[in-house]
């Protein structure tokens, strides 16, 4: 795929949405009707990949504030987690970045965007050593069934893992 003659931007409340349809009613509607107003109420930033030739919206993903907090069944998890982080640094809870929304118009599914979607949200906090912002940890949600266009839904939880590793070794 040619991502050349694409567009990567932030929402901001001038943004005209170009056509979009990624087979899901709810996604669809948010990305025209509420991702304008998440921006204006600063509950999310919402980013677009557009196609420039074809005047259309490839994807979207919305991002906002979380936190991860300590699970009494997820205790072996949780210590793993911890084991690089001081004593007198470690919290039941830490900051995080949620992907709330993330799709995938149905005219580009199956060309790995939602892949480097991920890719790139990773990258973003990875490289900013988790400082940045208010967040340092990256935590996607909901679950893959909810990013049905998605192309990359084979383990979150595997990526969430391996991101909250890296950025609690940075604290």
């Amino acid at each position: 795929m040619d991502f050349g003659k694409f567009t990567f931007r932030q929402i901001d409340a001038d943004t005209r949405i170009k056509s979009f349809d990624c087979g899901d009613a709810d996604l669809n509607d948010f990305l025209i009707s509420d991702a304008v107003n998440y921006y204006k109420s600063m509950m999310a930033l919402t980013y677009l990949l557009e196609d420039n030739e074809a005047d259309k919206t490839v994807a979207y993903y919305s991002l906002l504030n979380d936190k991860i907090v300590f699970d009494p069944d997820e205790k072996k998890l949780w210590n793993r987690l911890n084991r690089r982080v001081a004593n007198s640094k470690r919290r039941k809870e830490y900051p995080a970045v949620k992907i709330g929304r993330l799709a995938i118009s149905k005219d580009y599914a199956g060309k790995q965007i939602g892949r480097a979607i991920l890719l790139q949200v990773k990258h973003i906090f990875a490289t900013m050593r988790c400082s940045a912002v208010s967040s340092r940890l990256t935590h996607t949600q909901p679950p893959c069934h909810s990013m049905r266009n998605a192309d990359l839904c084979s383990s979150p939880r595997k990526t969430n893992i391996l991101l909250q590793e890296r950025c609690i070794s940075t604290l």
